[in-house]
């Protein structure tokens, strides 16, 4: 967000999607999609969640601006999926071995209204599970051309990058199974205005 000014979101994507362990490629990725559904505005809600100095990273561009370069993108906002409206037989449902819950990766795309001179941003976590995040390289081709996201702020080291989420889950009766979507998705969301 630049300038206290905030884009609006008319559509997000929300994909998953099985995972390749990356044996060749060196790290995991993911490798095919299994279930994806688009959210209107009507089920997405925005709230601040906090305000501090930031960058802004575009892994495909290349480009990286420090916080010191943005000194009024400051504003954190979280956005949530309600997606408790979906009929059951349409929420994603995770299929485990033995008991044990599969690797799935968590794929966003966010629209925005249409004409809005901002960029959508998704921030990034202190936690790291397992690999990278990955990114597609070549966004306009298919099949995705995945990269392992790493802190373009760091050049002394390759440090990995992780996007923070949060999924509210939903028990399912059925052993080895269970509902990653059930009640909500959050995701903390950064906007730039584009120069």
């Amino acid at each position: 967000m630049e300038g206290g000014l905030k884009g609006t979101i008319s559509d997000v994507r929300v994909e998953f999607w099985r995972n390749d362990p990356g044996t060749s490629e060196g790290f995991s990725h993911p490798s095919t999609p299994i279930w994806g559904v688009n959210f209107g505005p009507d089920v997405v809600t925005e709230r601040l969640w906090g305000d501090g100095d930031q960058g802004w990273y575009d892994p495909v561009e290349g480009a990286f601006t420090s916080e010191n370069d943005w000194p009024d993108h400051r504003e954190i906002y979280q956005s949530n999926i309600d997606v408790g409206g979906l009929p059951p037989n349409q929420l994603f449902y995770q299929e485990g071995v033995a008991g044990a819950p599969a690797v799935c990766w968590l794929l966003l795309k966010v629209t925005l209204a249409e004409g809005e001179p901002y960029d959508f941003g998704w921030k990034t976590s202190l936690e790291q599970i397992m690999d990278d995040a990955v990114y597609d390289s070549t966004p306009a081709v298919w099949p995705p051309t995945w990269e392992p996201m790493k802190d373009p702020s760091i050049v002394t080291a390759l440090v990995s990058l992780d996007m923070a989420f949060v999924l509210n889950s939903t028990p399912v009766p059925e052993p080895g199974t269970c509902a990653l979507i059930g009640t909500g998705l959050l995701g903390l969301l950064s906007l730039r205005r584009r120069r």
